[in-house]
């Protein structure tokens, strides 16, 4: 950075970190230094954090648990934001409904739930990230999208103000939605109450299944690519003929087509190439273009 943008951080040392490596904080391994890695103790600081880089136009990323996320550059610029603080991640009872922080993980929502007699998280067990990243991603299972939990969501605006948006103000669909500019704090869902019995068979029910597809044991890249409308991305490549494709230590998962594993001595160069290569050979053979849900830095 230069000297002037140095200087407009200087008030928040106190939660910065230069030239942090992003690597233990993805599911992959593989990535690069960021300039500086911050973690905001309030709402408050992270509000002014994000103010001030607005104002000195300081690149700013929210990082999740990394578990969707490649970093190609070997340096990333400006401010790289982790919610780790509680008031990030825990969750508050408010009788019809629960608000969650955004930094919490999607397993610890779970177990919050099922401690409180809340059904409609347990069917996503074993899915990784954060509740920030699967509202972003409206994350879903057979049973439906994340989004049809969600009343409120607390954010940050452009300009760094905070705002409460009910649910009806934020366009969500199988891309995505229209969050992807704002600064995500908490969430508020309305759940069915049942009981814990019932909650935790469905529970295990939905592990069992997700323990097939998933990989374990080993780094992986993923979710690579968007489902189309009518179709799985998974499905597309084992028709095109991608299973165990590999470009150096990169290789497509064996249970689901749509992860990528990471073996030793791999580059992120190498996932890159396999997923363009799959890209190129899935549009030669079915005439569709996949889209990244992954995301990329």
């Amino acid at each position: 950075m230069m000297g002037f943008e140095m200087k407009c951080l200087i008030e928040f040392e106190p939660i910065l970190k230069k030239s942090s490596s992003l690597s233990p904080y993805t599911f992959s391994g593989l990535a690069g230094v960021c300039e500086y890695l911050a973690e905001p103790r309030s709402k408050e600081e992270l509000a002014a954090l994000y103010k001030a880089c607005q104002t000195n136009k300081i690149p700013f990323k929210i990082l999740g648990n990394g578990c969707n996320l490649l970093v190609r550059s070997a340096m990333v610029s400006g401010v790289v934001v982790k919610l780790t603080n509680p008031v990030f991640c825990g969750f508050e009872n408010l009788g019809n409904t629960v608000r969650m922080g955004a930094g919490a993980s999607i397993f610890a929502a779970i177990s919050f739930c099922s401690q409180n007699n809340m059904a409609g998280f347990e069917t996503l067990i074993g899915i990784p990230g954060t509740i920030g990243g699967a509202l972003l991603s409206n994350t879903s299972d057979k049973s439906g999208p994340i989004s049809r939990f969600v009343r409120k969501i607390e954010v940050l605006d452009s300009l760094g103000n905070l705002q409460i948006r009910d649910k009806e103000e934020i366009s969500f669909s199988d891309k995505g939605n229209d969050l992807r500019d704002l600064v995500i704090l908490s969430v508020e869902f309305a759940f069915e109450h049942d009981k814990t019995e019932s909650i935790v068979k469905r529970l295990r029910k939905a592990w069992i299944s997700r323990k097939i597809q998933l990989p374990l044991g080993v780094p992986y890249a993923g979710k690579i690519f968007k489902n189309p409308r009518g179709l799985t991305a998974a499905s597309l490549m084992e028709q095109g003929g991608f299973q165990k494709a590999r470009v150096g230590g990169a290789e497509v998962c064996d249970r689901d087509s749509n992860y990528i594993v990471i073996h030793p001595h791999a580059v992120v160069e190498d996932v890159l190439r396999l997923i363009e290569q799959i890209k190129q050979g899935i549009r030669e053979r079915f005439n569709v273009d996949l889209e990244l849900e992954i995301a990329i830095w």
